[in-house]
C-alpha cells in the first residue's frame, strides 16, 4: 500500500568514497523521476474526472455504550466526475433513544459548499402536534408552511459534516473522496468524527488532523485505509488550544478500512468497509491511553451500477419545506460563523451575510473570541507564577521586617 502524497526532499551532495562529489545527472535524473509521476498523476486525475457510478446499501453503527444497531441506515451514492450526491435514509435506533426524529438526508456539492437537506420522515404528524402544541407560536397556525421542522446546513469545504453524524463524511471519503485526498497538504485531513468525543473541540477548516492514507491501484484509485492521528492538539470547549504530550502524534484516532472491494466495468468501488473510532485519555504521565472503542460503523454495498442516473444539475436538494438552516459561508475573524435561519429557498452567500441573524453571530463570535483570551492557558500560567512570586516576595519582605523587629527589641 502507498501513501496518496510523496514528499520528495532533495538532500545537499555528499561525497562518495572517493572523496568525489555525486554527478549531477543524479539529480537530473530524481527530476526526471519526480516529473514522470507528475504526469501520470495528472492523467489519473483526468481519468477519474470522466468517471461515473452508482452504490447503495446499509449502514450499521455501533455507539460507545456497546449497543448492536443503536444506529440503522440506508445509503445511496450517485457521482459523476467531480459533482456527487449522498441520500442516507434513517431505519431505526436502538430502543433506549426515544423521541427521536428519523431524517431522510441529501447532501451534495457545488463548487466550495456542501448543502445537505434533512426531511422528517413522519412531517404531517410532527406538524399536526406541533399546530395543536399550546406553547407553539400562534402565527404557526394561520400560517402552518412557516413551521421549521425539516432541517438544512451550507458549509464551505470538501467533506459533508451537516450534524456531526457519522454516515455522510463516511460514505464521502469511501466513493467521493480522489480528489479531495489528492490535494490535501501537509498530510492531514477532515476527520469524520468528533477529535477527543467532544462535538464542541471540532471546528469546520480549522480541525483537521495529521493522516496516512492507502489508495486503491485501480480506477478510481479510492481509498483502501486512511489512518487518522491524534496530532497531539486539543480544542478546549472554552476554545483555547493546548499542546499534550508528543507521544499524542504517532496515537491513531481512527481508522478507515476497505475489506472488500468489487469490479464494475472498469472500475472497482468499496462493497465492504468500516470506519472505528478510539477514545483514549491521558495517563499519569499525560501519555495516550486507548480506553475504548468510542464507535464502530460498517457498511455493507449492496447494488452497483457503472453510470450516473442523476443529472448534475439535478443534484442540488429541493427544500419541500421551511427548515432550520445552519450556515457556515461567512467568515469572521478567520473562522466560519454559525448563522442560523428559518427559510423554504437556498439562500445566498451574500444575502445570507445581510441578515440581522449574521449580525447577531457576529456579535455571539466576538463575544466567544473575547472569551478564549481571557481563558487563554499560556496567560493564565502566567499569572499564576506571577501571583505565586508575588506572595513568595511579600513572605520574605514580611519576614525581614519581623526579624528587624525581633533585633530591636533585643538591643532594648
Amino acid at each position: 500500500m502507498s501513501d496518496a502524497v510523496v514528499t520528495n526532499q532533495f538532500q545537499p551532495e555528499r561525497e562518495n568514497s572517493t572523496g568525489s562529489r555525486r554527478p549531477a545527472c543524479v539529480f537530473r535524473f530524481g527530476a526526471w523521476i519526480l516529473s514522470v509521476w507528475l504526469i501520470v498523476d495528472s492523467l489519473n486525475c483526468l481519468e477519474v474526472k470522466g468517471v461515473e457510478f452508482s452504490v447503495s446499501g446499509r449502514i450499521e453503527q455501533q455507539n460507545k455504550l456497546g449497543v448492536q444497531g443503536a444506529e440503522t441506515s440506508d445509503f445511496e451514492v450517485f457521482l459523476r466526475g467531480n459533482d456527487w450526491l449522498i441520500k442516507i435514509r434513517q431505519l431505526s435506533f436502538a430502543p433506549e433513544y426515544t423521541n427521536v426524529m428519523l431524517l431522510d438526508y441529501v447532501c451534495y456539492n457545488q463548487g466550495d459548499c456542501i448543502y445537505t437537506y434533512a426531511r422528517a420522515r413522519e412531517y404531517d404528524k410532527i406538524l399536526s402536534r406541533l399546530l395543536t402544541d399550546p406553547k407553539s407560536p400562534a402565527g404557526w397556525k394561520s400560517h402552518p408552511g412557516n413551521v421549521p421542522i425539516d432541517m438544512a446546513w451550507i458549509e464551505k469545504g470538501s467533506v459533508p459534516r451537516a450534524d456531526n453524524r457519522f454516515a455522510l463524511p463516511l460514505i464521502f471519503y469511501a466513493y467521493c473522496s480522489r480528489s479531495y485526498i489528492g490535494a490535501f497538504n501537509n498530510h492531514s485531513l477532515e476527520p469524520p468524527f468528533f477529535v477527543d468525543g467532544r462535538p464542541n473541540s471540532f471546528e469546520k477548516g480549522q480541525t483537521n488532523v495529521p493522516a496516512f492514507v492507502s489508495l486503491s491501484k485501480s480506477l478510481p484509485f479510492l481509498p483502501e485505509q486512511i489512518s487518522f492521528m491524534h496530532g497531539n492538539k486539543m480544542l478546549l470547549e472554552s476554545g483555547a488550544t493546548i499542546h499534550l504530550p508528543k507521544e499524542w502524534e504517532s496515537f491513531t484516532n481512527a481508522v478507515y478500512k476497505v475489506d472488500s472491494f468489487t469490479n464494475i466495468g472498469s472500475i472497482k468501488l468499496p462493497e465492504r468497509f468500516a470506519l472505528t473510532v478510539f477514545q483514549a485519555q491521558q495517563n499519569a504521565e499525560g501519555k495516550p491511553l486507548i480506553v475504548r472503542t468510542s464507535a464502530s460503523v460498517t457498511v455493507h454495498a449492496s447494488f452497483f451500477s457503472d453510470t450516473c442516473d442523476v443529472e448534475p444539475k439535478d443534484m442540488k436538494p429541493e427544500m419541500l419545506a421551511f427548515a432550520k438552516v445552519t450556515d457556515k459561508r461567512v467568515v469572521f475573524e478567520g473562522l466560519f460563523l454559525s448563522v442560523r435561519y428559518n427559510t423554504n429557498k437556498w439562500l445566498s452567500e451574500e444575502t445570507v451575510a445581510n441578515l440581522k441573524e449574521c449580525k447577531a453571530a457576529v456579535f455571539e463570535m466576538q463575544a466567544e473570541i473575547a472569551d478564549r483570551k481571557s481563558v487563554n492557558p499560556h496567560s493564565r500560567n502566567l499569572v499564576i507564577i506571577i501571583l505565586g512570586l508575588s506572595s513568595m516576595l511579600l513572605i520574605g519582605i514580611w519576614l525581614a521586617v519581623r526579624s528587624n523587629n525581633t533585633r530591636a527589641k533585643g538591643n532594648n
